[in-house]
């Protein structure tokens, strides 16, 4: 069936009702670790402020900024590094140049590359500081009784897409398995139950393929989604798929291919890549094409536009780049192409599960956003299915929490292995059923603990 406006005006209602009962259930704290942990952080944010203060970089910045001096400015700190030092990977923010006040970019990733102890070491203590303030001091703020009831948010997003907060879920550290730890350690399942985490795999990709219909991409997702990325890490690093190793493929996924697809192009992905990839990586790369240099990068400026030298791996990328979108994914290219100009032509666009976007959206948002939104609505439908037939069935197992393509579970023991299994039959039977432009098969990862929310591992279901 073709989901109408009224069927997605059904499903915000029944979502709406279903995430008020999974956040009255609310989400157990350990609340001894959570503030055990924040007196730690502070304690080790202090040590490594006065170890900073006591570095002749910090000497230097002390003496350019005097009173004014913030150890935490990123601002400061680039000026510091890039402007008084002079270190090389200092790139002057747009806008800047030929002013009296220059200004360079200073986030993580570039600092990332400064090898110097002190940059470490401040990246490290800004981070214990975010941890502490924004996650750990977040969860401590709404604990109550040894609970937290984050508000599940169906009406303020004009994509359709959900938020969270007090606090908000969706922003704690995943990838920075270290951060991660610190915050999810202090998620915990109830006395006596597993908590468990429902993941969809591979959702956005498989719902966009839904719309383009890229018959590449259908095949990859068919077959082996996983080889996509293996494939594209062996086109780029130049080596045989079956000696791509994990670390490279997952490199090459997020700055890459999911880069890629969200709309990013070759001078923000070459620099990530190089950036991140191991120096093996790099040596294989360059007895294979002679590639020793990243190239300048440069985005365009005041009308200019810098053009990759050859030779360089901005070069490379940007070679692969144009194979990417005008071969591998050609259907994906050109379906971007048809649906931004039928939105600029209409002013609006609607999603495959019936909701309609209006507004003005840059050209990444009008074809990114209804492959995010129609995602999550799979895993909203799913979450409203399974907590209808948990009170239906009177069980004690909880639906307690969400984060897009996610959804997390307080189950008891003796119902688990009920609850995993109508998990599965209603992602991967059910939901395929009730929306038949779903064209792919759908999978799920399962993942539990008994003790907490980091140290989840595979259930078998």
């Amino acid at each position: 069936m073709i989901a109408t406006r009224r069927d997605a005006n059904d499903l915000l209602l029944r979502g709406s009702i279903a995430l008020a009962r999974v956040e009255a259930a609310g989400i157990k704290i350990d609340v001894d670790y959570l503030e055990r942990t924040r007196t730690e952080i502070a304690a080790q944010v202090k040590t490594l402020t006065a170890e900073l203060r006591n570095d002749k970089i910090f000497s230097r910045w002390r003496k350019r900024y005097g009173e004014k001096t913030k150890i935490g400015s990123r601002e400061q700190l680039g000026q510091v590094l890039f402007g008084d030092i002079g270190l090389p990977g200092g790139v002057p923010t747009a806008g800047s140049r030929g002013t009296k006040k220059e200004r360079y970019q200073c986030d993580e990733e570039i600092l990332a590359q400064v090898d110097l102890q002190f940059v470490r070491d401040w990246l490290k203590c800004e981070e214990l500081k975010r941890t502490n303030a924004t996650f750990l001091g977040g969860i401590s703020r709404e604990v109550c009784n040894g609970f937290m009831h984050p508000i599940q948010n169906l009406h303020l997003a004009r994509t359709y897409r959900p938020s969270v907060d007090h606090p908000n879920g969706q922003n704690f550290p995943a990838r920075d398995e270290a951060m991660a730890k610190l915050v999810r350690t202090a998620i915990i399942p109830r006395r006596g139950r597993i908590f468990v985490e429902v993941d969809f795999k591979g959702a956005e990709v498989g719902t966009g393929a839904c719309y383009h219909k890229d018959p590449v991409m259908l095949d990859y997702i068919k077959t082996d989604a996983g080889k996509m990325h293996l494939d594209m890490a062996a086109q780029i690093f130049k080596m045989r798929v079956e000696k791509v190793p994990k670390a490279l493929r997952n490199l090459v996924k997020g700055s890459f291919v999911f880069a890629e697809f969200y709309g990013s192009w070759y001078k923000n992905c070459a620099p990530s890549l190089w950036k991140q990839a191991e120096p093996e990586w790099l040596a294989h790369l360059a007895r294979k094409t002679g590639i020793t240099e990243l190239g300048e990068c440069k985005l365009p400026r005041d009308g200019e536009f810098f053009d990759p030298v050859p030779g360089t791996f901005e070069h490379h990328v940007a070679v692969i780049e144009k194979d990417f979108w005008g071969r591998r994914f050609r259907g994906y290219a050109e379906w971007k192409k048809s649906w931004y100009a039928d939105y600029v032509k209409r002013g609006y666009f609607d999603m495959l599960t019936g909701f309609r976007c209006a507004g003005v959206f840059s050209k990444n948002e009008a074809v990114n956003y209804p492959i995010q939104g129609a995602a999550f609505h799979c895993l909203l439908w799913a979450l409203i299915e399974l907590n209808d037939w948990l009170i239906r069935k009177k069980m004690r197992s909880l639906i307690v929490g969400q984060i897009h393509d996610s959804m997390q579970l307080d189950c008891t023991e003796d119902e688990l292995p009920d609850v995993l299994a109508r998990v599965v039959w209603i992602i991967t039977k059910a939901l395929p059923r009730a929306w038949d432009w779903i064209i792919i098969p759908l999978s799920v990862e399962i993942e539990g603990s008994r003790k907490n929310w980091f140290e989840k591992a595979p259930l078998a279901v």
